[in-house]
Parts: C-alpha cells; sequence; structure tokens
C-alpha cells in the first residue's frame, strides 16, 4: 500500500527488499488495533532483525542505470463527472498488479462463486438478492476503487467500468470515489469521495443503507469491509476481480463485466 515509496525506491535500484518483523502486528489483533494504527495510535513495539537490517544496508549494488516503465493512467472517462473539483492527479496510484501479486495469499479465503452472510452460493444467487437488496434501498451507494477510477488501459477493466457506470445510472445511485488510498486529513468532501483511514465517515453521512465496493483492491477492501460493519448499519457488498470477500454480507468472486451485465439485467 506503499506504492509511491516503493515506486520512487525503485528508480534508484531498491528493486526488492525484505524485512522480517517480530512481533504482533496491528493486523493480528483485530479492527480496533488495525484502526489505532491507521490514525497513529497502535501503542505495540515492533523489532526488527537488527543484524540482518545492518548486513542489506551495507550492500552496495555496482552503479548502473535502471530503466523502468511504469504503467499509465489517467481519470476514467465513466467517472470524470464524480471527481472532486479539488482532487488533483497524483504522481502514482494503485494499479492492478498490485492486487495480482497478492492472488497466492487471496485464495486462502476463497469459498466459491459467491457468499451471502454464512452461506456460499452460486453468483447467480447472490446477484438476485442483490438485486433485492437494491430494489428495496432508499439510498443504494457505490465506491468506486482505483481500478476502475483510473483507466489503465485494460479492455477487461474498461468494460467493467463502463457496465459500473450504467449500474449507477440505472439504480440511481450515490457515489462515492476512492481514487487512491491515501488519507485526506479531513479535507475532503464526504458527500463525494471517501477517506481511506476512516471509510465510515462517508457512509454515516447520508445514511446510505447498502454499500457496494468495486474497483477496490482485495487488501483495501477487507479493512473497508471491517470499519463499515463496526461503525455503520449499510449492508457491505463487494463485488470482487478476485476471490471475493467473506467478511461482507454479500460478496462475489471474479467479478468481471459480463458478469456485472447479469445483475445489470435483473434490475
Amino acid at each position: 500500500k506503499r506504492y509511491e515509496a516503493f515506486q520512487k525506491a525503485s528508480m534508484f535500484g531498491a528493486n526488492g527488499v525484505l524485512f522480517d518483523i517480530v512481533g504482533t502486528t496491528c493486523y493480528s489483533l483485530g479492527v480496533e488495533e488495525e484502526e489505532k494504527a491507521y490514525h497513529g495510535e497502535f501503542g505495540v513495539e515492533l523489532d526488527l532483525i537488527k543484524d540482518d537490517l545492518t548486513k542489506s544496508l551495507a550492500f552496495k549494488e555496482d552503479e548502473k542505470e535502471f530503466s523502468k516503465s511504469h504503467q499509465s493512467f489517467d481519470f476514467s472517462k465513466y467517472f470524470l463527472d464524480f471527481k472532486p473539483p479539488y482532487y488533483k492527479k497524483p504522481k502514482a496510484v494503485p494499479t492492478p498488479e498490485e492486487d495480482r501479486t497478492r492472488s497466492a495469499m487471496q485464495i486462502d479465503v476463497f469459498k466459491g462463486e459467491a457468499t451471502v452472510k454464512d452461506s456460499v452460493v452460486s453468483y447467480k444467487e447472490a446477484f438476485k438478492e442483490l438485486a433485492s437488496l437494491i430494489k428495496s434501498s432508499k439510498n443504494p451507494t457505490i465506491i468506486v476503487g482505483p481500478l476502475l477510477s483510473w483507466d489503465f488501459n485494460e479492455k477487461d477493466l474498461q468494460e467493467k467500468a463502463y457496465i459500473t457506470r450504467l449500474l449507477i445510472e440505472k439504480i440511481n445511485a450515490n457515489v462515492k470515489i476512492l481514487p487512491d488510498y491515501r488519507p485526506k486529513l479531513k479535507n475532503y468532501d464526504p458527500n463525494v469521495e471517501m477517506d481511506p483511514p476512516n471509510p465510515h465517515e462517508a457512509i454515516l453521512h447520508g445514511n446510505h443503507d447498502i454499500t457496494i465496493l468495486i474497483g477496490t483492491h482485495c487488501y483495501r477492501t477487507d479493512f473497508v469491509i471491517r470499519l463499515l460493519k463496526k461503525h455503520t448499519p449499510t449492508n457491505v457488498v463487494a463485488l470482487c476481480g478476485l476471490y471475493g470477500h467473506p467478511e461482507a454480507d454479500l460478496s462475489t468472486s471474479f467479478t468481471d463485466a459480463n458478469k456485472l451485465k447479469e445483475l445489470l439485467d435483473m434490475l
């Protein structure tokens, strides 16, 4: 998630350094401690293995030229009208590759095509339930994450963004964009945007009874789900492009444009 720092480091030849952390991290202690960590209030101290750290810092590679090709991106034409006027394009954003490199870890949570509460169901059954929830909703909300907010010139994501736009228009959804995961430090409008460390604030601002996450990276989706379930009464839906999120009230796996079109046809 610290993609900007790592991208900058890679330009100077730091192609990969991995340090082991000794101790219990905030992620191991539940959502309360994880939330504290995002606000700089996590009280547990962790230790790096200092001998390995010293050896790594002492290592110096031969000087040479490094050419790094970065994935180009621009704001998606399908969501330009939802872009806050104050939002400035960052130098780097979370790319599709970030989710793909974590796929081995995500397999562990895979339960099947879809989950509704504690039940494993087919994605068609999940979509029927979702269509029912949307039709009965007074204030449906769609969170559009970086994978769709930005156009990475990938056909599959472009098609998914297009169908998502049609879905937004068909159900007259509230839209809150999540174009990157940098903290907003209170400098944002919760009517149109979500603050990554405090996703619940945008949902509480308007009493949204169903919140659909689409185009958010899996590692961030998990955090958003936990915070929304802790702080809000909203039904949380994750339309995931990979292995799904069983912690959500409803989740589908490998949700591509074709599957989204099936949902659209049910509404």
